[in-house]
C-alpha cells in the first residue's frame, strides 16, 4: 500500500465498529496498518439517518473530507436486481446457482464501466456500441446478438 496515505471505510454500524478498529489490527499478525496512514470512518447514507443524531454529523459521508459525492452502498444496490435472480436458480445445483448469479454481477459491473465512461467523457460516446441499462436480456453487443 505503498503511496496510499489516506484511506476512508465506510460501514453500516461503523460509530460501533471503529470503537476497537485499532485492537483487532493490534491482536492480528497478518494485518498491519503502515506507518502514517490516516483512517477515517463513516456511515453510508442510506443507514446514517436510522443512526443517534450524534453520529451524522461524526460520520455522514456530507462531511467527509475528500469523499466526494458517494453513497457508501455499492453492493446493496445491486441486490434488488440479485433478488429477481434468486427465484431462477433457486431450485439450480450450486455450480450453476453460482454461474447464473456470476454472470448477473459481471454484467452489473459491465453496465457501470460503460455507463462511468458515458459520464465521463460525453464527447467520446457514439451509436455504435448499443446497450440497455435496464435488463441483462436486453443487452447487445457491438455486431447485435443478445449477449444473454
Amino acid at each position: 500500500m505503498e503511496g496510499i496515505y489516506q484511506v476512508l471505510l465506510i460501514y453500516d454500524i461503523m460509530c460501533q465498529w471503529q470503537a476497537k478498529f485499532r485492537t483487532r489490527f493490534e491482536k492480528e499478525p497478518y494485518l498491519n496498518l503502515p506507518d502514517g496512514m490516516t483512517v477515517k470512518h463513516a456511515i453510508g447514507d442510506m443507514h446514517i439517518h436510522g443512526h443517534v443524531r450524534d453520529c451524522f454529523p461524526k460520520y455522514s459521508l456530507s462531511f467527509a473530507d475528500g469523499a466526494g459525492v458517494v453513497d457508501g452502498e455499492i453492493l446493496e444496490t445491486n441486490w434488488a436486481v440479485l433478488n429477481e435472480v434468486s427465484g431462477t436458480v433457486r431450485g439450480a445445483s450450486l455450480a450453476t446457482r453460482s454461474e447464473v448469479i456470476d454472470g448477473h454481477v459481471n454484467y452489473l459491473h459491465f453496465k457501470k464501466v460503460i455507463y462511468l465512461s458515458i459520464i465521463t467523457f460525453p464527447s467520446h460516446s457514439n451509436n455504435e456500441l448499443t446497450f440497455s441499462l435496464q435488463s441483462p436480456r436486453s443487452a447487445r453487443s457491438i455486431n447485435g446478438p443478445k449477449t444473454f
